[in-house]
């Protein structure tokens, strides 16, 4: 019978080297960094993309609704315990508020109540607000209801394009003579200094 001789320590067989490993353990972590950084970096894009489509949709969402009130704009002057005759629309810039009587005014209850109504659109702290009354000629006690529409604003402007194709920066205007409190214009141009975007300009054209 013959045995089989020992052949000793087989190099085929024999396990990884502390050096290897030491490589090995190398490699990967220099693979896991870049893919880290890779995967944080994808993650920051991401959420920036996210946060300017969110911003792009409260812009719209405001651009539709001050082009939905002004379209619907209605020569209606209204009173308030302040004044005996606020005109139908009102724009200084000293004032920098928006202030006009609109029949955009929704019903879904179909309560039975006047689709006018009285809104107003200020810019307080770089940001946009809406305000709208439940009554148009209003007394002390009637407050308004506010909406935060848009953030980030650093300047609200409007320019008027009148009834026989004059642009005025005010409105009522003040070189027409004779009564003004139901005069509206043929057009409003909004003009919106984002902090993102930069200016924005809308034109709306009444009804």
């Amino acid at each position: 019978m013959k045995y089989r001789r020992d052949r000793g320590f087989d190099r085929t067989d024999r396990g990884f080297t502390l050096l290897e490993l030491l490589v090995a353990l190398s490699i990967f972590a220099l693979i896991s960094v870049s893919l880290y950084g890779s995967l944080n970096s994808m993650l920051t894009t991401k959420q920036h993309l996210e946060s300017d489509s969110e911003k792009l949709r409260e812009l719209q969402t405001t651009i539709r609704i001050i082009g939905r009130d002004i379209e619907q704009a209605v020569a209606r002057p209204i009173r308030t315990v302040y004044q005996p005759e606020l005109a139908a629309m009102t724009w200084t810039e000293n004032s920098g508020a928006l202030e006009f009587t609109t029949s955009g005014r929704r019903n879904p209850l179909l309560v039975k109540r006047s689709g006018l109504q009285r809104v107003l659109y200020r810019l307080q702290d770089q940001t946009l607000i809406k305000e709208s009354w439940p009554v148009l000629d209003r007394g002390v006690e009637i407050e308004p209801f506010t909406q935060v529409l848009l953030r980030e604003v650093e300047g609200f402007e409007l320019s008027f394009i009148g009834q026989t194709g004059t642009n005025y920066r005010t409105w009522p205007p003040e070189d027409i003579s004779g009564p003004v409190a139901d005069l509206l214009p043929r057009a409003v141009q909004v003009h919106l200094d984002l902090k993102r975007w930069g200016r924005v300009n809308r034109l709306f054209l009444l009804s």
